[in-house]
């Protein structure tokens, strides 16, 4: 079955100086690509959170040791997504990304799309209503997923989780 596309970036901060520093997304046969954004050079990434580093459990030094520059990660998805809709859960992730691509001074070929209206689309109205539903939906989505939270990867199987759900629970009724 091919899926949609999905995209997440975990940050430096949620502060507005931040800067993406890792991202994953999935493609139709949902293989996930998943790549560290080393900061390395760049002079207005600065912004650093040791809040934010508690909660997606990435150092910044992990960044300049295994992160890819911000150009050769841009030019992989482009590469990959060409065309496509990703669908992210967060408008950040559309700033992250955006910061991202002019860091690397390339412009996307990909369009972002909005997850919760894709998502809402596949629900009958019966669910949607309910308030808390996104909540309860979301946390058996993460039942089905190994590993952490606030990793990339991991929070883009989720929303893959969460997308299949929604169609074998309800058809896809659109």
């Amino acid at each position: 079955m091919s899926l949609p596309c999905f995209l997440d970036f975990e940050a430096s901060s949620l502060n507005p100086g931040s800067y993406p520093i890792q991202v994953a997304w999935s493609l139709p046969d949902s293989r996930i690509e998943c790549w560290l954004i080393s900061p390395a050079g760049i002079e207005e990434w600065d912004d650093w959170d040791s809040n934010a580093q508690a909660i997606h459990l990435i150092p910044r030094d992990q960044l300049y040791t295994h992160g890819r520059p911000p150009h050769e990660v841009a030019a992989r998805m482009n590469a990959q997504l060409g065309g496509r809709i990703l669908y992210a859960d967060s408008g950040l992730d559309r700033m992250w990304c955006q910061t991202l691509f002019e860091v690397a001074e390339l412009s996307p070929v990909f369009a972002i799309g909005d997850y919760w209206r894709l998502i809402h689309g596949l629900m009958p109205a019966s669910v949607t209503r309910r308030l808390g539903w996104d909540v309860q939906w979301r946390e058996a989505a993460w039942q089905r997923v190994a590993g952490r939270r606030h990793d990339a990867g991991n929070d883009v199987r989720q929303m893959i989780e969460l997308y299949r759900m929604a169609l074998t629970r309800h058809g896809g009724s659109q």
